[in-house]
């Protein structure tokens, strides 16, 4: 009804500034008289309809009187449109807060998480990221639960031993061991994994901002703190110290010292390309014209994860180092040059893992202003891999021998099974000792060259037979000794002496042969049924014997059986001491043993098959035709 439209004058509405009407003037009133609608006829009667008389015969009541009448039509409302007087940015609504990102925290900082006191060098998020917006796998999730009253022992291992984890993926057991770890200045025991989470954050920090964009004291750190994993770890994970080494030798490249390849070799981790430190001491070696020094030679084989490493290599790495010096010399005499190529600095490329979010590898590069781009031609990567096949495997018996008992490591029956050109090497002012208490002669006894070597004589009666080598190789002549039980106890022997028969021994064995011949030959006689007397029996006891009389028959036939062979195979042994009725290693520890107290060393060697020593072989022959023309 237009009575119940608000009526709204022209004059209260008029703002002070223009006024823009939505019509003219004219046609203004024109269409408010159009619009305005003529008052409605009366409806005409249809069949509905109720009369007023029949109202009164169907209801039993008067109808109702009503007076119709037409309402007036109100006056046309006047329509304006204002313009507005305030910018439309005023009245929009304010924007939501930027989400907040996860933090850095630099070496210097710390950050509260859970109750428990970071340190630095982590990235951690407070609050949930904005929707679409994925963490860093290794960033810590503050608002995420984490259970800090489960022991250690009591945490269930990461079950996913072959990917790199996640903060999220870990469980809250597995959450709170890492806070705890972390909080105390990662010293805590935990599983290696929970490190190589850590090592990925400190990837991505040097990934995302560059290694040039950080800080020398925030790259110290990551250097610092990867190398630390590894000290604390070790080979635990092996992908652990590939990652931590990789990634400390990277950061030392961007601050590499001027001519490197003088100074120590770092620690290298095992790939498929040269490291970064590697790459830098050939490039500034290169550069300056100068000669590479052995070790970093020797690293570039043992860092290169094709060439394979034999048991040597790991059990005995100091005396690895120290052959493949002496190989590399005689490989290398004039020295070993990295050809230089044109000039072309050196860009050191790091691959670390890659991201999650991406899929893409984490990767960065450094330029080295100090070193060319070269590396070892083909001839010179052959030479350097055949000096370490050898020296691999001229290490084989000092290895075994290592392996089999730790504790003598550093012994003289350890030592003595080194390479002869490295015991000349270690042992080069203890010869020119030895040479000096000979003088003119060129003979000397075991002992004596066990104490003027070591200073004190061997625990193994096996180890004789790699020192006399050692002797022959320096061209002296080794003489027999008095027996080792007599000098060990406190009777030197004279140095230089040869083998001399011992006249009261002598003496005695050939009373204890008479005794012998009397007591048995009356035993085998019989005067009840002999008429006449016969002549005593005769037994022959064999007076080779009396030079060992410390084996019985059964091992000194085994004896005799080794000195008249040509040479002997370990099947061999075993089917002569079966023959015997022996056990061939119990056999030979006694054959062995009467040996050592005759002439100072062992009948039977070991070097990789068993076999006979000559040379204690023809002191034992020499010693039994002394001993057979003494009793005559």
């Amino acid at each position: 009804m237009l009575d119940q439209v608000a009526r709204q004058p022209a004059s209260d509405s008029l703002p002070d500034g223009p006024v823009v009407s939505a019509q003219g003037a004219g046609t203004s009133e024109k269409a408010a008289a159009s619009e305005l609608a003529a008052p409605s006829a009366v409806p005409a009667e249809c069949e509905d309809t109720v009369r007023l008389d029949e109202f009164d015969r169907l209801f039993g009541a008067k109808a109702p009187q009503v007076e119709l009448t037409h309402s007036v039509p109100d006056a046309p409302v006047h329509v304006e449109q204002i313009a507005a007087r305030t910018s439309a940015q005023e009245f929009s609504l304010p924007k939501p807060p930027a989400p907040e990102r996860p933090r850095w925290y630099g070496p210097t900082h710390t950050v509260e998480v859970r109750g428990l006191v970071l340190p630095g060098l982590l990235s951690v998020a407070l609050k949930p990221p904005p929707k679409g917006v994925v963490l860093h796998p290794a960033t810590v999730a503050a608002w995420m639960p984490a259970d800090l009253g489960v022991p250690t022992d009591g945490v269930e291992p990461i079950r996913d031993v072959w990917s790199i984890p996640s903060y999220a993926s870990l469980t809250v057991a597995q959450r709170g061991l890492y806070l705890k770890w972390l909080a105390s200045g990662r010293e805590l025991s935990v599983p290696a994994h929970l490190a190589l989470l850590f090592v990925c954050g400190l990837e991505s920090r040097v990934v995302e901002a560059g290694p040039t964009a950080l800080a020398d004291e925030e790259r110290r750190a990551i250097a610092w703190a990867s190398r630390d994993v590894v000290a604390r770890f070790g080979s635990a994970l092996p992908q652990l110290r590939e990652h931590c080494l990789n990634l400390a030798g990277f950061l030392d490249a961007v601050d590499a010292p001027a001519r490197w390849y003088l100074l120590d070799v770092p620690e290298l981790a095992e790939t498929y390309d040269p490291s970064a430190p590697l790459q830098v001491a050939l490039g500034q070696a290169a550069r300056d014209g100068a000669f590479l020094p052995p070790a970093w030679a020797l690293a570039s084989v043992l860092s290169d994860v094709r060439v394979p490493k034999k048991t040597p290599v790991g059990r005995c790495p100091e005396e690895m180092r120290e052959l493949f010096c002496i190989h590399f010399q005689s490989a290398f005499p004039k020295g070993l040059k990295v050809e230089r190529r044109p000039f072309n600095a050196l860009k050191v490329v790091y691959r670390g893992t890659p991201d999650r979010r991406t899929g893409a590898p984490a990767s960065t590069s450094v330029v080295v202003p100090s070193a060319d781009q070269t590396w070892f031609t083909q001839d010179q990567v052959q030479a350097i891999r055949e000096a370490f096949d050898r020296c691999a495997d001229e290490l084989s018996a000092y290895s075994r021998f290592i392996g089999r008992m730790p504790i003598a490591k550093g012994t003289p029956d350890a030592e003595v099974r080194l390479p002869l050109s490295l015991l000349r090497r270690r042992l080069a002012a203890n010869f020119e000792v030895l040479s000096a208490s000979l003088g003119r002669r060129k003979e000397v006894s075991l002992d004596q060259a066990w104490m003027a070597l070591w200073g004190k004589l061997p625990e193994r009666k096996d180890s004789t037979s790699f020192l006399r080598a050692l002797l022959e190789a320096e061209g002296l002549t080794v003489v027999a000794t008095l027996p080792v039980s007599t000098q060990r106890a406190g009777v030197p022997s004279p140095p230089g002496r040869p083998f001399r028969l011992d006249p009261e021994r002598l003496e005695r064995v050939r009373k204890d042969e008479a005794a012998a011949t009397k007591l048995l030959s009356a035993l085998f006689t019989d005067t009840a049924e002999q008429a006449t007397p016969a002549s005593p029996a005769t037994v022959h006891v064999d007076p080779d014997r009396a030079l060992f009389p410390q084996l019985d028959d059964d091992h000194f036939r085994l004896l005799i059986s080794l000195l008249n062979a040509d040479a002997w195979t370990r099947e061999r042994l075993k089917q002569a001491a079966s023959q015997l009725g022996l056990m061939l290693d119990g056999a030979l520890e006694v054959i062995n043993d009467a040996a050592f107290e005759l002439t100072g060393g062992p009948l039977v060697v070991d070097n990789g098959d068993l076999g006979v020593d000559s040379a204690t072989a023809r002191q034992i022959g020499g010693a039994l035709v002394s001993f057979r023309q003494a009793l005559r």
